[in-house]
């Protein structure tokens, strides 16, 4: 991983300027937003998101089954967090399972598949 405009980001990204810039994206949902209590951010990758939204939310869960990726999550959150992301090293699923993330996608996939070492977790049933 390497320091970039102060995030760490793995040393694959090179392109993760194009995530700062989607960010200001989330504007356009603010006022559609009812409740503040809880974001889920599936696929969290460094925590740009995540970490966006906690300055929103009370409670901020960022899933990311990459282990490169959330390293620089979990140390993004560290440095840069408010207290409130609670970082998840899993990808999200409807059942619990280990799954691979190998494929044409990976390591940014968006579907899981065959068996392998990355967990997957339902988002029902972990409370709040």
């Amino acid at each position: 991983m390497i320091r970039h405009d102060g995030w760490w980001i793995p040393r694959e990204h090179r392109e993760a300027d194009k995530y700062w810039r989607d960010v200001v994206k989330l504007e356009r949902v603010w006022p559609h937003v009812k409740q503040w209590k809880l974001a889920i951010d599936g696929g969290a990758f460094i925590g740009i998101w995540a970490l966006a939204m906690a300055e929103k939310f009370k409670t901020v869960w960022a899933f990311e089954p990459d282990w490169a990726n959330y390293a620089c999550l979990y140390l993004n959150n560290k440095e840069r967090g408010r207290g409130n992301v609670r970082c998840i090293n899993a990808a999200l699923s409807h059942g619990v399972r280990l799954m691979s993330m190998a494929g044409e996608y990976a390591p940014s996939t968006h579907l899981a598949e065959g068996p392998g070492e990355t967990l997957c977790i339902p988002l029902d049933g972990l409370g709040g």
